[in-house]
């Protein structure tokens, strides 16, 4: 199964990263190189090894705060939104699953007792200033 591509208006607005996900050989990068946080899926047979390494510093600009949920436990259900505030798609995820945010906006409700995490692009702008919440909803 590939990533479900969720797009409006010719722009990339999520992935959806189902845990059926083919099994890449060495290292699969799973959406657009331009994007602002890429997601790998790695498989390696035991002892496979990774040399010591770092990567260089690159300046780097975004328009926008991209996320990557992983469900560890549980299950929700994500909202995606276009700038408009226009509903674009709604996907469950559960164990396993995980989604890249890119773009738009998007809601979360948690359908049964979940742990998940949350990666973020910092730095954090503070509660204030972190998020800009619907209006007319």
């Amino acid at each position: 199964m590939d990533p479900v591509k969720i797009e409006a208006n010719g722009q990339v607005l999520a992935y959806v990263f189902p845990r059926t996900l083919g099994a890449p050989e060495g290292i699969r990068f799973l959406n657009d190189a331009s994007d602002p946080l890429q997601v790998g899926l790695m498989e390696r047979p035991a002892g496979h090894h990774v040399q010591p390494h770092m990567h260089p510093p690159c300046e780097r600009k975004t328009h926008m705060t991209p996320e990557f949920f992983f469900v560890q436990s549980g299950r929700i259900r994500v909202t995606i939104y276009d700038k408009k505030w226009k509903e674009i798609a709604r996907h469950e995820l559960q164990s396993g699953d995980s989604m890249l945010i890119l773009d738009g906006g998007h809601e979360v409700e948690i359908l049964e007792a979940t742990r998940m995490f949350e990666v973020k692009l910092g730095p954090y702008l503070g509660d204030e200033n972190a998020k800009v919440f619907r209006t007319n909803a």
